[in-house]
């Protein structure tokens, strides 16, 4: 490297190595999110050929790598000396377009999988596709904090880590299986209910399962004229949810107070207040 590898060429020779690349991938973001932006935003239109679940994973696996590329270009060349060098106004340019780009990938896979949860219903891996991308935000917030503050390393990952910490919190104040239950039954006139992935939620669910089994027996009426459900029988929704009652109350008279959670009791009270409609002639 001569004369490059120290003092102020060599700060010189870093920033127009950083310069060159940011510019080159923020020609390729570009192009990815103008198709993005053109396709998804205004031009979107289902059709049963377009195959959902590639879509929202081609998307998040794009982010992904783009997140990382981001995080090792900006990290490697906002790490040190560079940060204080006077003449580096066009690298900090091409790092907040860098962003910016990302936030607009990000928006773009949010719109993926706004059209996944509106076609299909909800599900785990869609949420957490939610979750992910809000990570991803506070991410990118912090990379800009650190770029326009001069911030450390350590900085982004102690933030970034209570990020995550506060956002598992949150999460787990949430009945998930309940919320995915009663969107996707509400939904059911705009999304197909799937009765396989209904019946295999948590128990706190059967109480909204069987007061809803009239909509679910028109549901599984339906698969059996196609030849789509699994079961090929005429009850087999009202025997799934009989026999999982049965086996949860079963279960539930073993255990003492000290398994006591206010989930299961507001479960148990309804059964216990409620005769069960299934399998009834």
């Amino acid at each position: 490297m001569g004369r490059l590898a120290k003092g102020i060429l060599a700060l010189k020779h870093e920033y127009t190595i950083g310069l060159v690349s940011l510019v080159l991938l923020n020609l390729l973001l570009l192009f990815i999110n103008a198709i993005d932006i053109h396709y998804l935003w205004f031009h979107f239109s289902y059709t049963p050929d377009v195959n959902l679940t590639t879509m929202i994973h081609e998307g998040t696996e794009l982010l992904i790598l783009s997140l990382v590329l981001a995080m090792i270009v900006l990290l490697f060349f906002f790490r040190g000396n560079i940060n204080f060098y006077t003449r580096n106004k066009w690298l900090k340019a091409g790092a907040y377009l860098w962003l910016l780009q990302n936030a607009v990938l990000v928006v773009s896979v949010l719109i993926r999988d706004y059209y996944y949860i509106k076609l299909m219903g909800l599900a785990y891996k869609r949420i957490g596709v939610l979750f992910f991308l809000l990570l991803v935000l506070v991410g990118l917030v912090t990379v800009l904090v650190k770029i326009v503050c001069k911030k450390t390393t350590y900085y982004l990952l102690r933030v970034n880590a209570w990020a995550a910490i506060f956002l598992l919190a949150v999460a787990s104040t949430v009945d998930w299986d309940m919320t995915i239950a009663r969107y996707n039954i509400a939904h059911s006139d705009k999304a197909p209910l799937d009765l396989y992935f209904l019946t295999s939620l948590s128990d706190r669910t059967l109480p909204l399962l069987e007061q809803n089994l009239p909509l679910l027996r028109q549901r599984e009426k339906e698969l059996n004229q196609h030849g789509e459900y699994l079961g090929r029988c005429a009850a087999c929704v009202e025997s799934i949810i009989k026999n999982r009652q049965d086996y949860y109350m079963e279960q539930q008279s073993k255990l003492s107070w000290l398994s006591w959670n206010n989930a299961d009791n507001r479960t148990m009270q309804y059964f216990d207040t409620h005769k069960l409609a299934t399998l009834k002639k």
